[in-house]
């Protein structure tokens, strides 16, 4: 009967496998790591304990610096070891040195399947990622199960590199780039992209300086509507002889409104009419804005165009 068992345990019954089993020395079967009550040859039944608190043999030089830390079984040497290697399996944690060559560990014998890579000829076997060490902090796992450095993907700068229209660059990976651009090329794309965007939106000390500029259109009125699918604009309405202090409403028509929440701004802009006028409001709806001029004159008409101009926001 195993003498190194120092709690209660879980046990099994298991078959003895090839070369026997000798009672409180831990052996490997399948997904298992089981300590034997009895020694048994093989072939024959033994009850095995999976589960408690033991006390194996260490190797020489290793050392666990607190209790909970894992500790492995080398079942070539018959020892545990205090590091994950490919020859060995984690069979639980240390709790404390029992003698100079023994250690009492809480022995779990349900091993947890450590990943086995792929080959060239098989495929692997899935589980636990092997154990990465300090030296691995940058590395990714293979599906060789080893931790490895990323390559060199080679692409190059040419691979990168195309030049659309002749105005700026599009870093966008195109087959066989490098036979038709540089880095030179993408380097001067880019030049001219940020000389571009400075031109356009000038800054100093962090706020714009410059002006945006807005797609912008024009457009002439009839029967008191006008359309300018713009984001920006300035259009007329046909001449207008609206009376004294009357609203005149004008329907812009323009796309870019995409419903009442759509905020237009408008201004009057000139025109022919010479009677003092006053654009109030913009009231939108999809595709529309209802632009309200108000005759100011308390005694004449209006006597001709008016300009606006309007931006959809």
């Amino acid at each position: 009967m195993a003498r190194n068992i120092l709690s209660d345990a879980e046990t099994v019954v298991r078959t003895a496998p090839l070369g026997g089993v000798t009672s409180g020395v831990p052996f490997i079967l399948g997904s298992e790591c089981l300590i034997p009550l009895d020694t048994a040859a093989a072939g024959v039944a033994v009850t095995c304990v999976i589960c408690a608190r033991v006390v194996l043999p260490f190797k020489s030089g290793d050392a666990w610096a607190t209790e909970g830390l894992p500790v492995y079984w080398n079942a070539t040497n018959g020892e545990c070891e205090d590091t994950d290697t490919a020859t060995n399996v984690l069979i639980g944690t240390y709790t404390r040195e029992f003698d100079a060559t023994h250690i009492v560990v809480e022995f779990d014998g349900e091993i947890d399947p450590i990943m086995v890579g792929a080959t060239a000829e098989a495929d692997g076997v899935a589980g636990f990622a092997p154990m990465p060490v300090t030296t691995d902090i940058t590395k990714f796992l293979r599906g060789d199960a080893t931790w490895a450095v990323p390559s060199d993907t080679g692409v190059t700068a040419e691979d990168l590199a195309s030049v659309a229209n002749g105005k700026g660059a599009s870093l966008v990976g195109i087959e066989d780039a490098g036979e038709d651009y540089t880095a030179t090329d993408v380097e001067a794309a880019l030049a001219e992209v940020k000389a571009l965007a400075d031109a356009a939106l000038p800054t100093a000390g962090g706020q714009m300086t410059g002006a945006l500029l807005l797609e912008k259109g024009t457009g002439t009125g009839a029967a008191k509507a006008v359309t300018c699918n713009k984001q920006s604009g300035v259009v007329e309405t046909e001449a207008l002889t609206d009376a004294a202090g009357s609203v005149v409403t004008i329907d812009l028509v323009n796309d870019r409104i995409l419903g009442a929440d759509t905020p237009v701004v408008g201004n009057i802009a000139g025109g022919t009419n010479t009677t003092p006028v006053l654009l109030t409001a913009a009231i939108c709806a999809a595709g529309h804005a209802e632009i309200k001029i108000v005759n100011m004159d308390s005694e004449d008409a209006l006597n001709g165009t008016v300009k606006f101009s309007f931006i959809v926001s």
